[in-house]
């Protein structure tokens, strides 16, 4: 009996043990969320005001350094190609780019030199017969048109020689090629290699350098005279705007007035400063935005929070402007937006649609 009387005060004092344990868990659970729904509230929500600020209107732009002359060198003759310059070198205006020579450039100046020495030769016993035609005609011994003839004769020619003069002249031109500007050499032939007359053999790209860059706006010209930036660092103004557009709609646009150094081929992209506004703007927390991506802020009201629709610009140094829905002096939520976008705290906070 005694030992029954034990094994049931036991089992009792186990009871109230475990009954007390779990008063105790439920109820630090119960203050835990109470203090944390309480703290949570007062952490949630911060506001600010929305106000005017100036900012730099600006559109991305991207493009291409490239040199603002190109010359396509082309043969004026056929023949071989005995010496190329460097591909890729730094050209002087009037350096010697290429020579050409080989068996038909040869050919061609040994035939004319002959032709040059022949005439001479002609042309010395011409002179000659006119010389004594002269005296002739002096001494009344021939008539004046056999004297005439002779004249006519001998500038026939000279007229000749001075062709053939005037063709090496010419051919000893065409087989130097020199650079027409100062700029970069590509060479499109080398050494060795037969070409025909009219076929290219090189370029020569200016050392003056453009920017090439494409940008979409509805008003072309107020990009005349801007300036566009590469990394925030100004680089250029535009200079032309081109009338034509790209086939995605691109403004295509020139910037010929550099602010640095830049090298052909560059690729380049950034922004370019349209001109100074005056819009409303909004922390940037203070935006949320839906599932579908739609922005929208609370506005503090005398009854609680109203939720409303924005359209949304730029954000610039923790500022996101507002470009329709609010006006500036507007209190709006500027810590906890998300969760009075996405959870059910209408009852605590007031929020309305």
């Amino acid at each position: 009996m005694k030992k029954n009387f034990e094994a049931v005060v036991l089992i009792i004092l186990i009871l109230v043990v475990i009954g007390a344990t779990v008063w105790n868990a439920v109820n630090i659970k119960f203050r835990s969320k109470t203090t944390t729904k309480v703290n949570f509230k007062e952490k949630l929500i911060s506001t600010s005001k929305s106000k005017y600020i100036n900012f730099v209107k600006t559109l991305n732009w991207f493009g291409k350094v490239v040199p603002t002359k190109e010359i396509t060198l082309k043969s004026l003759t056929d023949g071989e190609i005995t010496w190329a310059n460097r591909n890729g070198k730094i050209v002087k205006k009037g350096e010697v780019l290429f020579r050409l020579g080989g068996k038909i450039i040869d050919n061609k100046i040994n035939s004319i030199e002959s032709n040059i020495a022949n005439l001479k030769g002609q042309i010395k016993i011409e002179e000659n017969i006119v010389r004594l035609k002269k005296l002739s005609f002096e001494n009344r011994l021939i008539k004046k048109s056999e004297l005439l003839s002779s004249l006519e004769k001998l500038a026939n020619l000279r007229a000749k020689l001075k062709t053939y003069q005037l063709e090496l002249k010419s051919l000893k031109a065409q087989i130097t090629v020199l650079s027409p500007i100062n700029g970069l050499f590509r060479k499109m032939a080398f050494k060795g290699e037969l070409i025909t007359k009219g076929s290219p053999i090189g370029s020569v790209y200016s050392d003056k350098v453009r920017i090439v860059g494409y940008t979409f706006s509805n008003n072309p010209h107020e990009l005349l005279n801007k300036t566009i930036l590469v990394d925030n660092r100004p680089v250029g103004a535009i200079t032309k705007i081109l009338p034509l557009r790209r086939k995605d709609g691109a403004i295509v646009f020139w910037a010929d007035k550099l602010y640095e150094k830049l090298n052909a081929g560059e690729s380049l992209e950034g922004r370019v400063e349209i001109g100074e506004e005056k819009c409303v703007a909004v922390p940037e927390n203070a935006v949320a935005y839906n599932e579908n991506g739609k922005p929208f802020v609370f506005v503090k009201t005398k009854k609680g929070y109203r939720k409303v629709a924005v359209k949304v610009g730029e954000t610039i140094n923790g500022w996101t402007l507002i470009k329709s829905g609010i006006t500036a002096n507007e209190r709006v939520i500027t810590s906890g937006s998300y969760e009075l976008l996405y959870k059910n705290f209408n009852k605590i906070f007031k929020a309305s649609d």
